[in-house]
């Protein structure tokens, strides 16, 4: 295949790849119902307890999956907290919040096959927080006073006719997917298609000698000894019990970027990483507008507050560490080229 040609074949890709990412913006998908309910619940409050019993919704997962809840209620008058939990059949608890009103749906999870229940509890006082706290783990920041419990004004006496409404959705596997999925694939055909604008002659393969060859050979083991440890580290970080920092995929994507980042320094270092029939000046030009768009959009998910989930870092901080790559291999080539100068001028 000439070059023009696989251009040519790489453009026609990423045209199909817009079209694909439009579809998916202007009609996402929703997913199917598995679950509708609305429970119906009358809490009465004496003397700042909950005299009333939990409001218990059991509901069965046939097929193992990702699925995703959404739920909401409100008390009128206000004055109550409400806290959710839903555990499986083992008794693990797959989803837990809290709140005097909601409304609100939650990311995707897996749940496995097999019945689950969803409790709505009615939470009158601080004692009754905190107990919901330490069963379900959650860590509250402190506020300014060092207090843990959040600055709650609890009606001691009451009665309230509650409506507690949970729904359950199948994610599709394109929508709860497709984001990911789409961001791969397009850096995929934008790497492809740099790589082939990068080179100056009618041929596609990138030409290197013997000598960079050799180099290169070095540079693959560097960079598969430091996958392995870093491997190695994240599987100590796990067993060690420690908190995760990080979704699955973001892990798996670090272990990748461990290898590329010590391959592309070594290589470059050792004159291995530029092709004689590419032009240097063009590549560099390329990582520095992939450092640009990448910070850029990680700039957007901050500001969106969207690159944490539950305190983890997720799909969408890859952005981040392609800009942290990309800077990085502009830095080493900068690096070795004031090298090369300094020794001419010796």
């Amino acid at each position: 295949m000439k070059k023009k040609t696989g251009i040519i074949f790489i453009l026609s890709l990423l045209f199909f790849w817009i079209l694909g990412l439009g579809v998916f913006l202007l009609f996402p998908g929703k997913g199917k119902v598995i679950l509708d309910e609305t429970v119906s619940h009358q809490v009465v409050a004496s003397g700042g307890t909950a005299a009333s019993e939990a409001a218990v919704l059991r509901f069965d997962v046939v097929h193992a999956g990702s699925y995703s809840f959404y739920t909401q209620w409100q008390h009128e008058p206000g004055g109550m907290i409400t806290s959710l939990i839903i555990t499986d059949s083992e008794g693990n608890i797959v989803l837990a919040c809290s709140a005097e009103w909601l409304a609100a749906g939650f990311a995707p999870i897996w749940l496995k096959k097999g019945t689950y229940t969803a409790s709505f509890r009615p939470i009158a006082n601080d004692r009754a927080y905190l107990q919901f706290l330490m069963e379900t783990g959650t860590v509250l920041e402190k506020g300014p006073t060092g207090s843990a419990i959040v600055d709650f004004q609890y009606a001691e006496n009451g009665i309230w006719n509650m409506e507690y409404q949970l729904q359950l959705r199948k994610s599709p596997f394109f929508s709860a997917n497709a984001e990911l999925l789409f961001g791969i694939l397009g850096g995929i055909l934008l790497a492809l298609l740099f790589l082939f604008i990068s080179i100056t002659d009618t041929s596609l393969r990138r030409k290197y000698d013997e000598r960079q060859l050799l180099k290169q050979r070095n540079a693959y083991k560097y960079a598969g000894f430091s996958m392995i440890g870093f491997t190695c580290f994240l599987l100590c970080w796990i067993a060690g019990g420690l908190p995760s920092f990080a979704k699955p995929e973001v892990l798996l994507f670090l272990i990748i970027f461990s290898w590329v980042l010590v391959y592309a320094v070594c290589a470059i270092w050792n004159d291995a990483y530029f092709a004689l029939n590419e032009n240097r000046s063009r590549l560099i030009g390329i990582f520095v507008t992939l450092t640009l768009l990448n910070l850029l959009f990680t700039g957007i998910t901050i500001c969106n507050g969207k690159l944490l989930t539950d305190g983890e870092l997720n799909f969408r901080s890859l952005n981040l560490f392609c800009g942290i790559l990309s800077a990085t291999i502009i830095t080493a080539i900068l690096l070795k080229m004031q090298k090369e100068k300094r020794e001419q001028e010796e």
